[in-house]
């Protein structure tokens, strides 16, 4: 079991840790004053690196709560892929000098993978699943 610390009136998480130093505080707490920091249990199988504490009702009381923030998680996910297909474009920029040891038709043959990776953000749906092109032989 694991739990996070939060302010909470601004949501911030500031720590995270698997024994809290007061267990009592470590459950869903009711809502209400301002700029308390409290210790909230962190739902199993959740990503760590986007959390958020979250103020939710249940069963008509208000609760803070801490989840994960899938807008976070999403904008991570696709500055990854971007980082990993601008290293894949480096790696082949030396097919595409002048002096590179290539024929005509290798070059083409490079800048049509080049374009597919530059073009991978807006053909993907899912970015922590991408379709990578296959480079050239």
């Amino acid at each position: 079991m694991r739990f996070a610390a939060t302010e909470l009136s601004s949501g911030i998480i500031f720590e995270k840790t698997s024994s809290p130093f007061d267990l009592n505080q470590a459950i869903i707490c009711a809502a209400g004053a301002s700029n308390e920091q409290r210790w909230l249990q962190i739902p199993d199988g959740s990503d760590e690196n986007h959390l958020k504490c979250s103020l939710v009702t249940i069963d008509g009381f208000a609760q803070y709560i801490i989840e994960e923030d899938s807008d976070a998680k999403n904008t991570a996910d696709w500055a990854a892929l971007r980082a990993e297909r601008n290293k894949r474009l480096s790696a082949c920029d030396w097919t595409q000098m002048a002096d590179s040891p290539l024929s005509t038709q290798q070059k083409e043959t490079w800048q049509t993978y080049r374009t597919d990776l530059r073009n991978l953000p807006e053909v993907t749906i899912s970015p922590s699943t991408p379709n990578w092109p296959l480079p050239p032989n």
